[in-house]
């Protein structure tokens, strides 16, 4: 008798069988969810904005692009980029928090407490 495989931890359920390159679940199944989002920054810039809305809607984006308003220095650009995806995403400041890459331009940010599907389309929304 053939056995089923088993389903993708990674997948989000519902309307989009497959996440997008620049998002992946963690734990999936567990009480707490946590998202890590895929980003490259830019700092230095006017203001914190996420530059490339238009690529992760049509999912040709392997990260998601932003320009910070802080410099590089004593670790204030990730405390900007990390509360405004906080209140991009509509989370407390303590829920989104740098997973990898805090000396990087390419980083990993951890979110906590929101299915994958839910940060994707609030990271959207709000562009």
């Amino acid at each position: 008798m053939p056995v089923a495989p088993e389903p993708e931890v990674h997948a989000p359920s519902g309307a989009d069988a497959a996440a997008p390159a620049y998002l992946e679940q963690i734990g999936a199944g567990s009480v707490m969810s946590r998202v890590h989002l895929a980003v490259e920054v830019s700092t230095g810039k006017q203001q914190t904005a996420l530059t490339n809305a238009q690529e992760l809607q049509q999912r040709r984006a392997a990260a998601a692009r932003f320009d910070v308003a802080a410099q590089p220095r004593n670790g204030a650009a990730n405390k900007e980029l990390c509360s405004h995806l906080a209140t991009a995403l509509g989370v407390k400041a303590g829920d989104v928090s740098v997973a990898s890459g805090h000396k990087a331009r390419q980083k990993v940010i951890a979110v906590e407490g929101l299915p994958l599907p839910e940060v994707e389309r609030r990271l959207l929304d709000a562009a």
